[in-house]
């Protein structure tokens, strides 16, 4: 925009100069035209330089911007070293302090050739806005959260579920993975809100 501006005051400039020394008319419409060139050339870089800055921000933006989750209406069940594991329900529930906690049930048969717990061998973890929801004493007495450390017997299928503090915000993502392995592909991850 200053270099606009400058080549105009430098155009009147030059018309004032060849009007003031009695140069000839041609003259001075040689001189208002080739200052017409100049601003002109100087406006298509000012252009193209506003165009090539909007581009990079634009793909700036693209690549901070992650699409927001959508929300998971289906719930394949995973299968894992003998066990199946299905994504049930979430709610709330509150505590004795009147603080709402998250909690999360699944559906776990054990087809393994020992009892084993659900716990020992698969990590849930909850998210919410990219952040680990943290991991907290259940609020009520569930046999479906005491059976989530409990040992399950060969065949059997049972609700577990688990407790979390109360997210910041909704859908959360819920990821299953091995509780020994840290792989960026989890075994199962849902979006749901309760």
């Amino acid at each position: 925009m200053k270099k606009t501006l400058t080549v105009l005051l430098f155009c009147a400039l030059v018309l004032v100069m060849f009007t003031g020394c009695g140069k000839k008319v041609q003259e001075v419409e040689e001189a208002v035209e080739e200052a017409a060139q100049q601003v002109e050339e100087v406006a298509e870089t000012v252009e193209a330089e506003v165009e090539e800055a909007v581009e990079e921000v634009e793909q700036a933006v693209e690549e901070v911007t992650e699409p927001a989750p959508e929300l998971t209406t289906e719930f394949e069940p995973i299968e894992y070293h003998g066990r199946v594991v299905e994504y049930d329900h979430c709610e709330l529930a509150e505590d004795d302090d009147g603080e709402f906690q998250f909690l999360v049930y699944f559906k776990y048969t054990n087809n393994g050739d020992k009892a084993q717990s659900f716990s020992m061998g698969l990590d849930v973890q909850v998210y919410s806005e990219g952040e680990e929801v943290e991991e907290v004493w259940p609020p009520v007495n569930d046999e479906a959260i005491d059976r989530y450390d409990a040992e399950i017997e060969v065949g059997e299928t049972v609700l577990v579920a688990n407790a979390y503090e109360y997210p910041s915000s909704f859908p959360v993502t819920i990821k299953v993975d091995p509780w020994y392995d840290v792989g960026d592909v989890p075994l199962m991850e849902i979006v749901v809100e309760p």
